[in-house]
């Protein structure tokens, strides 16, 4: 069995370049897993740590709460009573020009397993323009970028992901998993090998086999946007975002509160 790294949980600041403990805002210190917690709202609203020459600043504010059951998004809400706070802070990205970037070489992943989560909450089914960047790793439209994209126009949010190699090539897509306005939902998305699966709120939705795109190559992540900042505007909340560098759920699972 593999003795955990006291020290294995890191931070990184892109605003400074320095990498450091977190253990205050979450005491993740035993945690064997090689991870990147890339956005923490009230962290970043504290510290101004996402990168100020690149992003157009959200509005921060400092509550956030998971509004609890989503009867009408069977099976996909939250399994367990959730009238607690899940956290102290969360970030609106408007869906105009609103974005977040951060630059850092950790977040190159190659053709290792990962998982990409996140903490979101959609405003307008996520409407800022066609096909709005939840999550954008890489130069968009470029060899080795992966995009978690919001389909276009739906509401409730429907997301699908993609890889890029000499063109788009879907390793998640699926009309099944409702997200509905302003209600906090876990997304989380794992590859092992080449197949990839999606989580929403714990809840396994879909997986893929994917031939091409699977080399990884940028270390820029954007949120909210598309790279230039002009275009596939996403409008919503965030709480947390975090990578992990391999696969942390094989089956249904209770979304961690705090990452």
């Amino acid at each position: 069995m593999r003795t955990p790294k006291f020290n294995s949980y890191t931070r990184v600041n892109p605003y400074s370049g320095a990498t450091f403990l977190n253990k205050k805002e979450f005491f993740k210190d035993r945690d064997p897993y090689e991870q990147f917690v890339v956005f923490n709202a009230t962290f970043d609203n504290n510290t101004k740590g996402y990168d100020m020459a690149n992003s157009v600043a959200p509005t921060f504010y400092a509550e956030a709460y998971i509004s609890g059951y989503q009867a009408n998004a069977f099976p996909y809400y939250l399994k367990y009573p959730l009238a607690a706070k899940l956290s102290s802070g969360y970030a609106i990205l408007d869906g105009t020009n609103d974005r977040i970037v951060y630059t850092n070489n950790n977040y190159i992943l190659g053709t290792s397993n990962f998982t990409i989560e996140m903490w979101t909450a959609p405003l307008n089914g996520g409407a800022g323009s066609s096909y709005g960047r939840l999550f954008l790793l890489g130069t968009d439209g470029t060899n080795g970028c992966f995009a978690i994209i919001r389909a276009n126009n739906p509401n409730p949010l429907l997301i699908f992901a993609q890889t890029y190699s000499s063109g788009w090539s879907d390793v998640i897509s699926t009309n099944s998993a409702p997200i509905y306005d302003n209600t906090w939902n876990h997304i989380a998305i794992t590859r092992s090998g080449n197949t990839y699966r999606y989580y929403l709120n714990g809840i396994f939705v879909v997986e893929t086999t994917n031939g091409t795109g699977n080399n990884l190559t940028g270390n820029t992540i954007c949120l909210g946007t598309a790279t230039t900042g002009a275009s596939n505007f996403y409008n919503g909340k965030y709480r947390a975002v975090r990578i992990t560098k391999k696969v942390r759920y094989n089956s249904n699972f209770i979304p961690e509160r705090e990452f």
